[in-house]
């Protein structure tokens, strides 16, 4: 049975600490670097980091890895797709997804604004702005889960709901299998608006649906859906995690704190790149790790910004 709640969660953590000050024309990256078993490196220095913008090395001007602010919408998928029933397994899956939400928001900056974004057949506002994160767990039981799945176009409705938060770290969280059969944007929309933004995009997905192409749980059309959701993750700096669904609220919670913890722990470096030419374009932006150690670590930002 799947038990697929979308959820797009757009954060911007609160600061515990003062922000990055930023200076004019300045490019604040939010960056996470990690061991590849997931373990936070948290003692890195300004000269451990190597930044180039097309290729051209980049003087960073600032770093911090002190905590900053968040912006939180979250987007539930109510189509037909995700209609787990009324059976007590179904019922209980629910309550696994929205007791893991809840540990979520707790173990998140505490001063975290939130919103929340239901879609089917379209994209609802079920919850605008709010500080009280309890008021969007009231809403999870009365939602009918019915009709076709216009993700691409929550998506779109979440970067857009970016434009009126207090915040300006901005993070998108999609639990699903990243089918789309109803939306008007298309990928290309939805990739274009996360470029343009400084949106990071997490999904979470069922591992059993998208582990081989070849195995028998997945369909061709399941592996390419969740490949473009790899892809809109990786392009923004976020990433995609998968959990078995058998394994319970162990699973839910183990990924909804891995998520809470890397976006508390994530490094801010700031680079003035050259000022806009007159015409927008894309510059590729890479960022890496100047010295070398034992253990290999991943490092995760935007692949590139418009100027």
């Amino acid at each position: 049975m799947k038990f697929l709640v979308s959820i797009l969660v757009t954060l911007s953590l609160a600061p515990l600490c003062s922000a990055v000050p930023q200076t004019e024309d300045a490019l604040v990256l939010n960056v996470t670097v990690a061991t590849k078993k997931g373990t936070v490196i948290r003692d890195l220095t300004l000269d451990d980091f190597k930044i180039t913008v097309d290729d051209k090395s980049q003087k960073i001007l600032s770093l911090t890895n002190r905590e900053v602010p968040a912006s939180v919408g979250i987007l539930i998928d109510t189509s037909g797709s995700q209609d787990v029933g009324k059976s007590k397994e179904a019922l209980e899956l629910q309550q696994q997804f929205k007791q893991a939400l809840e540990r979520f928001f707790k173990q998140s900056n505490p001063d975290n604004e939130y919103f929340a974004i239901a879609f089917n057949s379209k994209a609802q506002l079920v919850q605008d702005w709010t500080s009280n994160y309890q008021s969007i767990l009231d809403k999870f039981d009365s939602l009918e889960y019915r009709k076709a799945t216009a993700m691409y176009d929550g998506l779109r409705s979440g970067i857009e709901m970016m434009n009126r938060s207090r915040y300006s770290k901005h993070v998108l969280i999609v639990v699903s299998d990243g089918a789309d059969n109803n939306s008007t944007a298309s990928f290309k929309n939805v990739r274009d608006a996360l470029k343009a933004s400084d949106v990071v995009l997490y999904g979470v997905g069922l591992k059993n649906m998208v582990e081989d192409i070849n195995g028998p749980a997945v369909t061709v059309g399941e592996f390419e859906a969740q490949r473009l959701m790899k892809e809109l993750a990786t392009s923004s700096g976020g990433r995609v995690l998968y959990m078995e669904n058998t394994e319970g609220p162990k699973a839910f919670n183990e990924v909804f704190e891995l998520i809470a913890l890397e976006l508390r722990t994530q490094y801010q470096l700031q680079i003035s790149p050259n000022p806009a030419s007159g015409k927008r374009q894309w510059h590729k932006l890479k960022v890496a790790i100047s010295k070398t150690g034992p253990v290999e670590l991943v490092v995760r930002t935007r692949q590139g910004y418009y100027r």
